[in-house]
């Protein structure tokens, strides 16, 4: 008669159909499949039976005529594993898992250990120090680049948080000039903790004095010169890099094309890649204490021409600045028109907010060259005039414009005051920072788009109504007392500014944006990008090779490791198969 043996799952049986006597056992069944199959090889030390279709378990002694297996029946083969195979097989997961970590873990350390030995080869980075020593304070920045440039240029990135230094702009110790350069000590420790000692030597130091010192220079530049050795002598105790000549008065031109280059080079206009055309790159309009600066791309400007070259390109520019006219100088202008040959010292204030009265010094009115007393002036250094805030915007704004005069002798080409300045082209794109985003910060008109400057004067017309309860109780943490209650007066200036400037009033063609991308707009980042164009390439360190390196290692690692965590289960494997080929022909013998 036939039988089937069907082969449980899991194991590498075949299904054999079998020519067996109905008075053979189950046993005798067993033995002639192990011997067609070859069976035997594979049990080790498990045990084989036979079961009925249902899953019962058929008694080797017994017949299958005992049993009533029928001709073409179905008999299931299961193995039954011993207890030292399962503890085989058990130890055989346990090895591989713990080879499989073991190796990882190995992996692991090798990227480490490459890592490590990166940063003890060499910090791939070149640092620079910029102070930018304003009117009404000095801004610490650190910036770092890669050894190797684009084109000439150092790709620059802003490194870690901007550091203030108290005590004001360094212009303000004419009463102690020996005072500026340890105003800046502290900030100066600061960004020495931020850069890693072994780049002190080659991290060069810059500070950069505006408005503030250019004005102080032109009154008393003997003074002037004792600040600005105050300031080096602190600059040269510092482990960086280090010249007088690194520490200087800028000229206006570098002040404004340097906030030139920060614009566009946040907004990634100067990347070669895109192939921008002068039209895509933007202007810029800076504004500080004591000065504004207007900087965009003009072919063939007649004067305040500026060419640079930036990235392999070269960029023709108009810039000028204005001296007197950043925001400080602008309410001293402005007040000093007010006072006008009046004889009492309490004077009414259109830009102040009713209910609001400041108190200002005679000092603090006139601040030559920018301000001056009018000839027969009744009043003495001593007198402090108080200004009654009247909240009247019309007559705010019609006394700002009387600060800007629209004379203009090229034929129309001016900005104001007799000032040349190529025509704007059209839809030409602005951003307007520092002094001139503050007021529409506070007035929580759009940073991150463009403006018409009819909003912002419906804005700061609306503003200048309100009284200074009202004002006062707008949150913002970002103003101080003071800045909030010269609010009315900054927005009327800043639109004053730009209507003189010739910015169309309805085109949205300014964006008023303190920063873009989480990095202060202003000149000290451009200054940095255009000195790298002096500053020498390091050797090339560079971090793609390294990193393939990195990756080298980890996976060299795990390859390694791995491999001497599995030739001990190769070698055990190769002995336990020798020895069930010894006991299958142990077996084939006994049932000889």
């Amino acid at each position: 008669m036939r039988v089937i043996v069907q082969a449980q799952r899991g194991r590498n049986f075949r299904n054999v159909t079998l020519d067996v006597d109905a008075s053979s056992t189950i046993d005798e069944v067993l033995d002639q499949y192990m011997e067609e199959t070859g069976g035997w090889k594979q049990m080790g030390d498990d045990t084989p039976s036979l079961h009925s279709a249902t899953g019962a378990e058929l008694d080797p002694l017994e017949t299958l005529t005992d049993l009533r297996i029928k001709e073409g029946a179905t008999i299931l083969l299961k193995v039954r594993p011993s207890q030292a195979s399962i503890s085989r097989r058990s130890w055989r997961c346990i090895a591989f898992t713990i080879s499989l970590i073991v190796a990882c873990c190995l992996g692991v350390a090798g990227v480490v250990l490459a890592q490590t030995f990166i940063r003890l080869k060499g910090d791939p980075y070149t640092y620079g120090v910029v102070l930018d020593a304003g009117s009404s304070h000095t801004d610490v920045y650190v910036y770092r680049w890669m050894g190797e440039k684009d084109k000439g240029t150092g790709a620059v990135t802003q490194y870690g948080d901007v550091c203030s230094a108290k005590g004001g702009g360094i212009s303000k110790f004419v009463q102690n000039p020996s005072g500026a350069g340890p105003s800046l000590a502290s900030c100066l420790d600061t960004v020495t903790s931020m850069i890693p000692s072994a780049k002190y030597t080659t991290t060069r130091i810059y500070l950069g004095a505006t408005a503030g010192m250019r004005k102080l220079n032109s009154t008393d530049p003997e003074t002037a010169n004792k600040i600005m050795d105050s300031v080096r002598e602190t600059m040269a105790k510092s482990p960086f890099l280090f010249n007088s000549s690194q520490a200087r008065i800028i000229s206006p031109e570098v002040e404004g094309v340097s906030g030139w280059i920060t614009v566009n080079y946040l907004l990634k206009n100067l990347d070669n890649d895109k192939l921008l055309s002068s039209g895509d790159l933007r202007g810029a309009l800076d504004m500080g204490g004591a000065s504004e600066q207007i900087t965009f791309v003009s072919e063939k400007p007649t004067q305040g021409g500026y060419s640079i070259q930036l990235y392999g390109v070269s960029h023709q520019l108009y810039t000028h600045s204005y001296m007197c006219y950043g925001m400080n100088e602008a309410e001293r202008q402005y007040l000093a028109l007010l006072v006008g040959n009046k004889t009492s010292n309490v004077i009414e204030n259109p830009c102040g907010f009713v209910g609001y009265n400041a108190t200002k010094t005679f000092s603090g009115v006139y601040s030559p060259p920018c301000t001056r007393a009018l000839p027969g002036s009744t009043f003495s250094k001593e007198t402090t005039f108080t200004f009654v805030g009247t909240g009247k915007p019309a007559e705010c704004s019609k006394t700002i414009t009387r600060l800007f005069n629209s004379t203009c002798p090229y034929n129309g080409q001016c900005g104001f005051n007799g000032v040349y300045q190529p025509p704007l082209p059209a839809g030409k794109m602005f951003n307007a920072f520092s002094g001139y985003s503050y007021p529409v910060q506070f007035l929580n008109l759009p940073t991150n788009e463009a403006i018409a400057l009819n909003d912002l004067s419906k804005s700061a017309n609306n503003l200048c109504q309100k009284s200074w309860k009202e004002v006062s109780q707008i949150p913002s943490a970002d103003f101080t007392e003071e800045q909030k209650a010269r609010m009315c007066l900054s927005s009327q200036y800043v639109l004053a500014n730009l209507l003189a400037l010739h910015f169309p009033p309805a085109s949205k063609t300014i964006q008023f944006s303190p920063e873009i991308d989480d990095t202060d707009l202003g000149w000290a980042l451009g200054f940095m990008i255009n000195a790298t164009n002096m500053i020498p390439a390091e050797k090339p360190l560079k971090m793609k090779p390294m990193a393939n390196w990195v990756y080298i290692v980890a996976l060299a690692s795990i390859s390694f490791s791995f491999f001497l965590l599995t030739v001990p289960l190769i070698i055990w494997g190769v002995r336990r198969k020798h020895r069930k080929s010894q006991k299958y022909l142990a077996l084939q013998e006994s049932h000889f």
